[in-house]
């Protein structure tokens, strides 16, 4: 809170996997009590690789811990598709990124989230969530 409301921060980052968004919700909720305005600050959440079989349940998971009626930017975090290495042919355990990539797109639809992204993706990996996208990352 401290970060926000003596030192100007506006852009929180946190994520599924730092375990950290109820506390980040508590101390926005705070900061906003206290006079900051929602539209001034710039979250950043992710979603992990656990969560991609319910993108959007996961997010708005994200959303009640963080005490948010939206996500400023919402990333998928560390692309990398799951692989089952018990079964013969080690078959993904997620559907392919440019199917994801459609769910994540619903989101903004939905206004749950106002910007999507990647993290940590390769160019492959790009390229293909590329040819079919209607909304591009904002950023990688």
């Amino acid at each position: 809170m401290s970060a926000i409301l003596d030192h100007g921060y506006r852009h929180i980052d946190t994520a599924t996997d730092y375990e950290n968004e109820a506390q980040i919700g508590e101390a926005l909720e705070e900061c906003m009590a206290a006079g900051v305005a929602r539209e001034d600050l710039f979250i950043t959440t992710k979603i992990w690789i656990s969560d991609y079989g319910d993108i959007e349940g996961a997010c708005r998971e994200s959303l009640r811990k963080l005490r948010l009626s939206y996500i400023d930017m919402y990333m998928m975090h560390w692309m990398v598709l799951p692989l089952d290495f018990e079964s013969e042919d080690w078959r993904p355990t997620t559907p392919p990124f440019y199917v994801l990539w459609k769910q994540m797109e619903g989101l903004v639809d939905q206004n749950l989230v106002k910007n999507i992204a990647v993290s940590n993706c390769t160019i492959p990996m790009m390229v293909d969530l590329l040819a079919g996208c209607r909304i591009k990352p904002a950023v990688n």
